[in-house]
């Protein structure tokens, strides 16, 4: 239940399986030197950990320590394994959110609800956002996302659970070439109402390739027709106000809206 002193000045690292487990564990610890966190998968009393000088953050490092408020590690971070902090729900703070140093990271954040921070994904070496790599963690998100990495791939529930209306802005001169349909999902399920999720596609020279996400193209004057134009039913590209918007059911989700700006 507890730990005396919770300052350790000259620890250089914790083991794997180090506090695993240890759920009557009531702490909240410095570890000035360690530069790679684990080890407390299931402490579910934890309240929070400094390490201002951890680098890497390990597979299941904090999974299911659900009392957790407080992570700081270094601002130079370059990878967040997967299951890093799922089910943290209580999470409010971490030292940066995604630095633009990590190069990689699993379904690190899944049911981080309480995770009150902006989400910005840049690292040139990150090509894909991984199967509910923030499912139910969306709608703590505090403005745009904005990916400014080249995104191939984006899966499953990556972003499930949105706000309505969450927008992401993606930067990247490159398209994805697979978006999963349940990945903006706002309610549990796969589909999506009139009430989806909206992508704002930054540079025009990414207009080709997301258009090639959605290869049923129509006028505006053919949409219109459409019986339950713009809902789901509504397939294609329209051109308002000097740029390009549509609504498809296909993916990335039906009544997800997408406006190359």
């Amino acid at each position: 239940t507890n730990i005396v002193p919770q300052k350790f000045p000259e620890l250089s690292s914790s083991g794997d399986n180090a506090f695993n487990g240890a759920s009557k564990l009531v702490a909240n610890f410095e570890f000035p030197l360690v530069e790679i966190l684990r080890g407390f998968r299931g402490a579910a009393m934890l309240q929070s950990l400094k390490a201002p000088n951890a680098l890497s953050i390990a597979t299941e490092a904090f999974m299911s320590c659900a009392s957790l408020k407080l992570v700081e590690f270094s601002s130079s971070l370059t990878n967040i394994s997967g299951n890093a902090f799922t089910g943290c729900t209580k999470l409010e703070s971490i030292t940066s959110y995604i630095p633009d140093t990590v190069y990689g990271f699993g379904a690190s954040f899944y049911n981080c609800t309480s995770l009150k921070m902006p989400l910005r994904i840049a690292n040139p070496s990150i090509t894909a956002i991984g199967y509910e790599c923030f499912r139910y963690t969306a709608a703590a998100f505090v403005g745009p996302v904005q990916i400014f990495s080249p995104i191939k791939t984006i899966g499953a529930r990556a972003f499930q659970i949105n706000k309505t209306g969450q927008v992401y802005e993606f930067y990247s001169k490159t398209a994805p070439t697979s978006v999963d349909f349940s990945a903006f999902s706002v309610g549990p399920g796969n589909g999506l109402g009139k009430e989806g999720a909206q992508l704002h596609i930054m540079k025009q020279s990414a207009l080709e390739g997301w258009l090639n996400l959605c290869p049923t193209k129509y006028s505006h004057e053919q949409m219109a027709k459409m019986p339950g134009y713009p809902g789901e039913k509504a397939i294609g590209v329209v051109l308002n106000n000097g740029y390009y918007q549509w609504i498809v059911n296909c993916a990335p989700g039906a009544g997800t809206l997408i406006s190359i700006l």
